[in-house]
C-alpha cells in the first residue's frame, strides 16, 4: 500500500474511516473496525513520511467521526434552526477537530517507530493510541461517546472489562490487540504477547465471574415512554393532547401498588413551581401515584440574573417535590453556546439563554431504604462527575433521544448506558421519550425494553442487586497506572 499513489492512499483512509464506524451500535461488527484501525495501523507504521502520516490519519479520523455521529446533524432540522445542511455542516467542522489529536498520534507513530517491530516500539505504538484516545475524550468540554472500547458493548460477556479497566483502559487493551495483528510477520511470541491483555480480562470473567449480591431492597417500577416528536413537544395547540397520552400510560392497568413512575427528561414542558394552579398537570399525575420521577425545566432567581436548569424532580404524593437534580454536564450548541460571543449564532434548543449548569451530582433517598444517582441525557457517559464513594442502590438516567429521530444516535446512547451500568455494578434504568427506555442490570443485561418510537410502559418489581466492581472502588487509577509504565518502558528504559 506505501507503493500505491498519494492520492489512492487518502481514498483508502477515507474508506477505512467509513468502515470503522460499523463496529459501534446498532450494527456491532467489531471485526470490521479492528480490520479498519489494523489496515490503516500498517500505512502509518511503514510509511516513509511523517507528514503524510499525519494527514492520512487525520482523513481515517474525520470519516470514522463524521459517519459515527452525522445524526446529530438532524437535531439541526429537528429544531428547525438552519436545517440539516447547516447541522451537516457543524458536525464536518466537529469531526475535523476531534481528528486533529489522532493525527497528530499518526504523526509519532510513523516518526519514531516506522518499520520497527521491537517490543519498545510497539510498546510507544500503544502509549500514544491510548493516550491520544483519552485526550479526545477529555478535551475541552469533554466528548467521550466514540471511544474505540465503545464497540463491544453488545453482550455481557465483552461488557465485563469495563467493569475492570473503564473506558480507556479498555481502549488499552483494544488497541494492544489491534497490535498484535499488526505483529503478524514477527512471530507467535509478539502476537501472543500483545493479544494477552485482552484475553486476560475475557479470561477472568469466565474462571471468576462477578456475583450479583442481592441487597434485599425491592422496588416496584413504571417506566413511561410517551413517544412524542420532539416537533410536537412544545407546540402549545398539541400540549393537552400530550398531557392526555402521558397520563393515559401512566393510568394503564397492570401497574403494581406504590410503583415509581418514571417520566423522561422534560416531560413536563414547562417550568415547575411550587404553585399548585399553575401544576394541575403534575397535580394529576400525582392523584393516584405514590412517588414520580419527572424531568422539567427549572427557573431560579438570582439577584439579577434568572438561571434556567434542565432538572430532574422527585415528587411524593399531596407534597412538594423532595429533591431535584440539575444537569451538571451541559450539551455543547444545545443547552449552551462555548464561546458565545463567537457561536451566538448557533443554538439548537429553544430560548434565547443557555441552560445553567447543576452545582454538583448527589445521590437522591426516594424512600426510606432506595437510593438513586440521577443522570440527565448524556451524564450517563461521565463517570467522573459523580466524584463521592458509591452508595447508591440505582442510577436513573433520563433523556430525550427525539432530537434524533429514526439515526444510529439512540442506540449509540443506548449502549453507553449499558457500559455505565456495568462499570459501577448497579442497576440503571433508562427512560426516553422515543426510546431506547429499558431496564439494565449491574452485569449489562437488558431485562427489559421498549424500542425506539415504541408507545408503552414497562412494569416490574425490581430486586436491588449489585456487583463490588474494580472500576466502582478504583475509577481510571489502573488505566493511569499502565500509561506510566509504557511511558517509562517505551521512552525511557534501555532498547530491548
Amino acid at each position: 500500500m506505501t507503493n500505491k499513489p498519494y492520492y489512492f492512499q487518502l481514498f483508502y483512509c477515507l474508506l477505512l474511516g467509513f468502515l470503522a464506524s460499523f463496529g459501534f451500535a446498532p450494527f456491532h461488527f467489531f471485526f470490521i473496525t479492528i480490520l479498519s484501525y489494523f489496515l490503516l495501523l500498517k500505512i502509518i507504521h511503514s510509511g516513509k513520511d511523517p507528514k503524510k502520516a499525519i494527514f492520512l490519519g487525520f482523513i481515517f479520523s474525520s470519516s470514522h467521526n463524521f459517519t459515527s455521529l452525522y445524526w446529530i446533524a438532524i437535531s439541526f432540522e429537528t429544531g428547525n434552526y438552519g436545517g440539516i445542511f447547516l447541522g451537516l455542516a457543524a458536525v464536518f467542522f466537529l469531526s475535523l477537530v476531534l481528528a486533529i489529536i489522532f493525527s497528530i498520534a499518526c504523526f509519532f507513530i510513523n516518526k519514531f517507530c516506522k518499520n520497527d517491530f521491537s517490543y519498545k516500539s510497539l510498546i510507544k505504538i500503544l502509549f500514544m493510541l491510548s493516550v491520544a484516545e483519552w485526550i479526545k475524550g477529555n478535551m475541552l468540554w469533554g466528548f467521550p461517546w466514540m471511544p474505540i472500547s465503545a464497540i463491544w458493548a453488545f453482550n455481557e460477556i465483552f461488557l465485563y472489562p469495563f467493569s475492570v479497566l473503564g473506558t480507556w483502559g479498555y481502549c488499552l487493551i483494544t488497541y494492544s490487540l489491534i497490535i498484535a495483528f499488526l505483529c503478524l510477520r514477527e512471530g507467535v511470541k509478539k502476537i501472543f504477547i500483545f493479544s494477552l491483555p485482552f484475553s486476560c480480562v475475557l479470561f477472568l470473567k469466565v474462571i471468576s465471574p462477578p456475583a450479583l449480591i442481592d441487597k434485599n431492597k425491592s422496588i416496584n417500577i413504571r417506566l413511561v415512554q410517551p413517544n412524542i416528536k420532539q416537533e410536537e413537544k412544545w407546540d402549545k395547540s398539541k400540549l393537552e393532547f400530550n398531557h392526555k397520552k402521558i397520563l393515559n400510560l401512566i393510568a394503564l392497568p397492570g401497574k403494581k401498588k406504590k410503583s415509581l413512575i418514571i417520566l423522561p427528561e422534560t416531560a413536563i414542558p414547562f417550568y415547575l413551581d411550587k404553585d399548585k394552579n399553575k401544576n394541575k398537570y403534575l397535580n394529576e399525575i400525582l392523584k393516584n401515584n405514590e412517588i414520580v420521577i419527572v424531568g422539567a425545566l427549572r427557573k431560579e432567581q438570582n439577584k439579577n440574573k434568572i438561571n434556567i436548569f434542565n432538572s430532574m424532580f422527585i415528587f411524593q404524593k399531596e407534597k412538594n417535590y423532595n429533591s431535584f437534580h440539575d444537569k451538571v454536564k451541559l450539551v455543547p450548541f444545545g443547552e449552551f453556546i462555548p464561546f458565545n460571543k463567537i457561536f451566538s449564532f448557533i443554538k439548537i434548543t429553544a430560548g434565547y439563554q443557555d441552560f445553567s449548569s447543576g452545582r454538583e451530582m448527589k445521590v437522591i433517598q426516594i424512600n426510606e431504604k432506595i437510593r438513586i444517582l440521577p443522570l440527565i441525557c448524556y451524564e450517563v457517559i461521565f463517570p467522573d462527575l459523580y466524584k463521592k464513594e458509591k452508595k447508591f442502590d440505582i442510577a436513573i438516567n433520563i433523556t430525550n433521544d427525539a432530537w434524533y429521530r429514526e439515526s444510529i444516535g439512540p442506540y449509540q446512547h443506548f449502549a453507553h448506558s449499558r457500559i455505565r451500568a456495568v462499570k459501577e455494578g448497579v442497576p440503571l434504568i433508562r427512560v426516553a421519550n422515543t426510546g431506547i427506555s429499558a431496564i439494565i442490570d449491574a452485569k449489562g443485561k437488558v431485562s427489559s425494553k421498549l424500542n425506539l418510537n415504541e408507545t408503552g410502559v414497562i412494569d416490574k418489581k425490581l430486586q436491588i442487586k449489585e456487583i463490588n466492581t474494580i472500576y466502582s472502588n478504583f475509577k481510571d487509577s489502573i488505566f493511569f497506572v499502565a500509561i506510566l509504565t509504557l511511558l517509562i518502558y517505551g521512552f525511557f528504559s534501555d532498547k530491548v
